[in-house]
């Protein structure tokens, strides 16, 4: 019997159903269930991997059950299945893969202990997810990792030492970005908070030395303490990352700032 599941085979399902896989597959194959009707799925533990986008747009796909065998959620597993509000992730599984839970119903997360690596996007466009448990093996926030998460609260890790681009984009209700007196973040990577307009009270960690293009354009409702922000550490400031921060009243430079780019700090105040 063959180990792998045929290429397409459930491609564009047109009715609803609950798949539950033979014991004989060992790998699925590229596109096996995308733009399918399919409502869940049940994955025999004798499964190692899965080939990217299996799942892709599954309206309606409402659970999961993986194979405890499973070493990753390969790249954009699941993404666009807004149906998705909760899946468990086995201990076998050391991987999240880039855009792997993209686009899901899920409300919360919690990352296992057994993961070593987040690709970038794994929860963007995640808009009902609320609540994130990260990993202290993670210690970076990837590329666009909450990106659209609409509804996301999030308190940053002490261990987490670089925010990358696009982290917490269009985070629009993200209402705080609580850092640790001790945080061990060096960088905030280009529109890392971009469009954040919910985003209050903020006090940058102080082993923060670069702000990239963008991080804080549109945080509307960003201030400082008694309405200035220090930025003790910082040494280069890029395009547009303060831009349009209108609560903010004055910032507090360091005498060893580099580089201040154009419209860095721009707003009506």
């Amino acid at each position: 019997a063959s180990t792998n599941f045929p290429e397409s085979v459930l491609d564009s399902l047109a009715s609803p159903a609950h798949v539950y896989l033979p014991t004989s597959i060992t790998y699925m194959g590229w596109d096996g269930f995308r733009h399918s009707q399919i409502t869940g799925v049940y994955m025999p533990d004798n499964i190692t991997e899965l080939s990217s986008g299996i799942f892709y747009d599954c309206p309606n796909l409402t659970s999961v059950r993986l194979s405890e065998k499973l070493k990753e959620l390969s790249w954009g597993l699941f993404q666009n299945c807004p149906s998705l509000a909760t899946i468990e992730i086995p201990e076998s599984v050391i991987a999240l893969q880039g855009y792997s839970l993209s686009g899901t119903g899920l409300k919360s997360f919690d990352i296992p202990e057994s993961i070593t690596t987040i690709g970038d996007g794994v929860f963007d466009n995640c808009k009902y997810l609320e609540k994130i448990t990260w990993s202290p093996k993670i210690t970076e926030i990837p590329y666009y990792c909450f990106d659209g998460c609409e509804k996301l609260q999030f308190e940053i890790p002490d261990y987490i030492t670089l925010i990358n681009n696009y982290a917490f984009a269009n985070c629009v209700n993200l209402k705080y970005a609580n850092f640790p007196t001790n945080s061990s973040i060096k960088a905030l990577g280009d529109h890392a908070f971009y469009q954040c307009r919910s985003l209050e009270n903020f006090t940058m960690p102080v082993a923060v030395t670069k702000v990239g293009d963008s991080a804080f354009e549109g945080c509307d409702d960003l201030v400082g303490v008694h309405g200035e922000l220090s930025l003790p550490a910082v040494t280069h400031i890029y395009e547009r990352a303060f831009y349009g921060c209108e609560g903010i009243n004055g910032f507090v430079l360091n005498y060893s700032l580099m580089d201040l780019k154009s419209q860095a700090l721009f707003n009506q105040n």
